[in-house]
């Protein structure tokens, strides 16, 4: 069994070197604190974060921006990224696409990723997948909230918004549970 805390120095070049997450892509990025990012996790699910980043990116049609916040604790041996989009009040989905699998491949972390090792997991108002890190030193939790036709995120105080991401844990010989993946879920805000 592989040990996390050896890979912990390089999960920030992994956090920072996805270009692309979701539909939406980088003109131009800006860091904010970790205070001033719209994305926050209660600090009751984890109290200390070793590595955090939080940057505002404009997407391509220069009109819309969205969040990126990943974090690394090494104390628990956890890392995650979050992709946050804000919906105006006057956008909605004329159809939500439907998420799949191979949804997580389309994140530059999760490419090696084999479709039938990819396991969903139960989780309510969200779509959830668990799987393995192919090199067996990771397990890890995908997920994307699920919008209903007016855009609002079906979680309760959180603001109009696309919000999907993932966390990950030293290997445990076992994936994420329903209850595992709804205690982080519902740790997360946005605003």
């Amino acid at each position: 069994m592989v040990n996390i805390q050896r890979y912990i120095p390089f999960l920030p070049a992994i956090f920072f070197g996805i270009a692309t997450i979701g539909n939406a892509t980088t003109s131009n990025a800006n860091e904010l604190s970790p205070s001033d990012c719209p994305v926050q996790i209660d600090t009751q699910f984890i109290d200390k974060k070793s590595r955090q980043s939080c940057k505002k990116h404009t997407a391509n049609d220069n009109k819309s921006n969205y969040y990126l916040s990943s974090w690394v604790s090494k104390e628990e041996a956890l890392f995650s990224s979050i992709y946050y989009q804000p919906i105006g009040g006057y956008q909605y989905w004329a159809k939500r696409p439907k998420i799949e699998k191979k949804h997580v491949k389309k994140w530059t972390i999760f490419e090696k990723v084999e479709l039938k090792d990819i396991t969903e997991v139960s989780c309510k108002d969200h779509t959830c997948f668990s799987f393995e890190m192919p090199d067996d030193f990771a397990e890890c939790l995908w997920f994307d909230r699920n919008l209903n036709k007016t855009g609002r995120l079906s979680g309760h105080g959180n603001k109009n918004g696309v919000l999907r991401g993932f966390i990950c844990r030293s290997k445990t010989d076992s994936l994420y549970t329903t209850e595992e993946a709804m205690k982080f879920l519902t740790a997360i805000s946005a605003k």
